[in-house]
């Protein structure tokens, strides 16, 4: 029997003999010509030790359409071409525009103009204006970011399905959040977390228990339907440890986050405000979490 059939076999001990069984996920070969194209662009099918394996490349971004290629540099042209993100530099280009705070145009892309970008924080012609991005209330009218309707003017309905906070006593950046979302409301076509900040916030009648925001930067897109978010660390976004958005054949678009060392506020959990924004989406939802043992939960 060749290497290459015997590659395509799994074996086990059964009843005290040696049975070779087939192993349907694996297809035998000889050279990388026996491989055939997994429909991947992101990935190179070869022979290794007598089966076909996939190698996915790190540096390679999936797509569908120019749109879901934006590398954040103005000084690229990002397109979609046989379905992999090519970004080809552009003549007399040396840095990206920063955002102009008083021309009512979203200069860098993120997303948020004027005012309403981080950027302009500390600019004095935006002074009391709220900036959605800082989790702070600039404008001192008691909301901060997306609950202040001057960055959530018309929310989408967040359609909720489960929410967990656990507070941890020992230490106070040690607590627990879980987040799952059937559907955020969002657009489809145009949403792209790569290209601006994603924010989630709680909040209840006393304040705000949480608000994060997600950096564009930390996003990736490997899959046309996928927007993922990991750190291991969980030092990039505030004790978030990933996070997900989902894009449904039939236009919805779920999103799920999972903290292990956020910082909450103390909340009781009544008239709890759950917030998820993107540039210039929103979408909100009212809800109540019952005690469950040390955790608030939802169902």
């Amino acid at each position: 029997m060749t290497g290459a059939a015997l590659a395509a076999l799994a074996v086990a001990c059964v009843a005290g003999a040696c049975v070779a069984t087939a192993d349907p996920g694996c297809t035998p070969c000889v050279t990388d010509g026996d491989c055939s194209d997994d429909g991947n662009p992101c990935t190179t099918e070869m022979c290794g030790g007598g089966a076909c394996v996939a190698t996915v490349d790190p540096s390679c971004t999936p797509c569908a359409i120019d749109a879901e290629c934006d590398d954040k540099d103005a000084c690229t042209t990002d397109v979609c071409t046989a379905g992999v993100c090519a970004a080809t530099p552009l003549d007399s280009c040396t840095s990206n525009p920063p955002e102009d705070c008083t021309n009512g145009v979203d200069d860098d892309g993120d997303g948020l103009t004027d005012c309403s970008d981080t950027d302009c924080a500390d600019v004095a012609a935006c002074a009391g204006v709220e900036v959605c991005g800082d989790c702070i209330d600039n404008d001192g009218d008691g909301q901060a970011d997306y609950d202040d309707p001057d960055c959530c003017a018309a929310p989408e309905s967040l359609d909720l399905r489960r929410l967990m906070l656990k507070a941890t006593a020992k230490k106070s950046n040690a607590k627990r959040l879980r987040l799952k979302v059937r559907d955020t409301g969002f657009d489809a076509a145009t949403l792209n977390p790569m290209a601006m900040d994603t924010t989630i916030q709680l909040s209840d009648p006393n304040g705000m228990v949480f608000c994060q925001h997600i950096p564009a930067a930390d996003w990736t897109h490997r899959t046309p339907r996928r927007f993922r978010f990991r750190d291991k660390t969980s030092t990039r976004a505030g004790g978030i440890k990933r996070a997900r958005f989902a894009m449904k054949r039939n236009g919805k678009v779920p999103f799920r986050a999972l903290g292990r060392k956020v910082t909450l506020g103390a909340t009781d959990g009544h008239d709890l405000m759950v917030t998820v924004g993107m540039g210039g989406q929103c979408s909100q939802s009212l809800t109540e979490l019952r005690a469950k043992g040390s955790r608030l939960v939802l169902p």
